[in-house]
């Protein structure tokens, strides 16, 4: 399984992504990491196994959209099974496109592509304390309630929906079945 994480900055100031580059790649996952930074600073940073593809930080007048498009450019050269950015929405946004594109599948949850990672590898979760790498967090079955409320949300959607942004989705349980009815959906959620 090969994945694609995007990022504006990779190193010690997006320390959040190189963890979930860590994170996969323990999950036996193959990534590629695209983003700004200084190769001295990202090397010793990049866990075995991740590829960085470096983007250059632009500089004066439109930088952020310019870095936007190196961004796009280098991620269209990236064949993957997955793509993940979660650092902003256009960035979300640009991931999901490129995803599309190139015949991937664009991940707004991150813990999503972990648990697919460890499925198809057989690798177990971690110990790192957090509730998403529990197994009994993922095992456990819904509670009636919550079923209930995700049976309620996907019947309130008309048929006429094609797409879903799902804003505070938390650990994705509603987002997953309304993919099973819609599958042009994206997670958000600043967890």
């Amino acid at each position: 399984m090969k994945v694609c994480l995007i990022d504006k900055t990779v190193g010690p100031k997006a320390e959040a992504t190189v963890q979930e580059a860590a994170l996969l790649t323990h999950a036996r996952a193959e990534v590629v990491l695209i983003g700004a930074g200084a190769r001295k600073s990202v090397s010793p940073l990049l866990p075995e196994g991740c590829t960085w593809v470096p983007v250059r930080t632009p500089r004066g007048r439109w930088r952020r959209l310019r870095l936007l498009w190196s961004i796009w450019r280098a991620a269209l050269h990236v064949q993957a099974d997955h793509y993940h950015a979660h650092t902003s929405v256009p960035l979300m946004a640009l991931a999901a496109a490129v995803a599309l594109l190139n015949q991937g599948r664009f991940w707004g949850d991150f813990n999503d592509i972990v648990l697919l990672a460890r499925r198809a590898t057989g690798t177990r979760p971690g110990r790192s304390g957090g509730i998403f790498d529990e197994r009994g967090h993922w095992e456990a079955p819904p509670s009636e309630t919550e079923q209930a409320r995700i049976e309620a949300t996907i019947q309130a959607i008309p048929e006429s929906v094609t797409s879903v942004l799902d804003i505070g989705c938390g650990d994705a349980r509603s987002t997953n079945r309304i993919a099973e009815k819609i599958p042009n959906i994206i997670g958000l959620d600043n967890s």
